[in-house]
């Protein structure tokens, strides 16, 4: 996975969390209120938090479609007073955040162009 991924991923945690402290959502709500990036990524994140216990899927059979719904289980509320201060951090500083990426960028494509010499690498 690359780190772009890794990123969206870890946000999304904390905007499914953050929706879903509202209530239960069907996947296409989730997809639609998220802009989540594709409904692959949404489905294997869900699963993801499945797995470590945080949300739960409920399968409602009120006859044909059966209708799905995901919540959040006690462990995952757990969780949404420190989500809710990171997506607090991220927008206060996203500005910030925006300008380190810029300047990374522009120091990666310097280094590329061979305009500054690569440092030796520091041990320990």
């Amino acid at each position: 996975m690359n780190s772009e991924t890794r990123t969206v991923t870890r946000e999304l945690t904390l905007r499914i969390l953050c929706r879903l402290q509202h209530g239960p959502a069907r996947f296409n709500e989730l997809a639609r209120l998220l802009d989540a990036p594709s409904p692959p990524l949404l489905s294997k994140h869900l699963k993801k938090l499945m797995r470590d216990g945080i949300v739960e899927r409920h399968v409602h059979q009120l006859g044909p479609p059966a209708i799905t719904s995901y919540l959040l289980t006690d462990l995952g509320r757990s969780m949404l007073e420190p989500a809710t201060a990171m997506l607090q951090w991220v927008d206060n500083h996203r500005g910030q955040i925006e300008t380190a990426r810029e300047m990374d960028n522009m120091r990666r494509i310097a280094d590329a162009a061979g305009a500054h010499p690569r440092r030796a690498a520091v041990r320990c």
